[in-house]
């Protein structure tokens, strides 16, 4: 797998450029390129999703995590530690236990 980037040139001669998630596959012994995810313009891309994306499946991997120890990955999130949790249980729940 890897990302994509597609270049298109508009009616005014600039170009716009859209990334996506791809992977290429063999189909009747010809290459085949399968997109698996659009991100969508390249200058309208959020790279903090990006990161969290990147975070998430390396956790999901067990390997650790390669943005935990920076601070501009995800400044919403920096220091942040859980401390408590508790169960929801709706009201329909309980009247029924």
């Amino acid at each position: 797998m890897y990302v994509r980037r597609t270049v298109r040139k508009r009616k005014d001669g600039t170009e716009v450029a859209y990334l996506a998630l791809a992977h290429n596959e063999r189909v009747n012994g010809t290459s085949s390129t399968r997109v698996l995810l659009n991100f969508g313009r390249e200058d309208q891309l959020d790279p903090d999703a990006l990161r969290r994306l990147v975070s998430s499946l390396t956790r999901y991997l067990g390997d650790p995590d390669p943005y935990a120890d920076d601070p501009h990955a995800d400044p919403g999130a920096a220091g942040l530690t859980a401390t408590e949790s508790r169960s929801v249980v709706s009201p329909t729940q309980s009247s029924n236990t």
